[in-house]
């Protein structure tokens, strides 16, 4: 049963390919509710993207992938700030989460092939 758990639990990187392209995808709407509350606006963030997803995958679980990413592929020294000040600022790219693509190589071209493919 545990490892059962375990399994269900873990996020395949096409559900973080997903999650983050959405990040991505609704940064402005997302930006504008942090800037003008951080609190409301992480809140905010948060359930948009759990809703998006779908998939049993509750506001908190989406708050400890991201927190995860940040910890695991942010920026040297990044570890001093909440994730939430830059990835809801700016969202999920090389500036913010610049080891990416050794957790998962080839992420950041997929998460900006994405964006490329949700303007045309």
């Amino acid at each position: 049963m545990s490892s059962e758990l375990s399994k269900q639990q873990r996020w395949t990187e096409e559900e973080i390919l997903t999650l983050l392209s959405l990040l991505n995808e609704n940064i402005e709407a997302i930006r504008a509710e942090f800037e003008a509350d951080k609190k409301q606006g992480t809140n905010f963030a948060i359930n948009l993207l759990s809703e998006a997803i779908g998939n049993d995958y509750t506001p908190s679980r989406v708050r400890g992938k991201l927190e995860h990413l940040w910890e695991n592929a942010g920026p040297p020294g990044g570890k001093k700030m909440k994730a939430s000040d830059p990835l809801y600022t700016f969202g999920a790219w090389t500036r913010t989460l610049p080891s990416l693509d050794a957790m998962f190589p080839g992420m950041l071209d997929k998460i900006a092939l994405s964006g490329r493919e949700r303007q045309e």
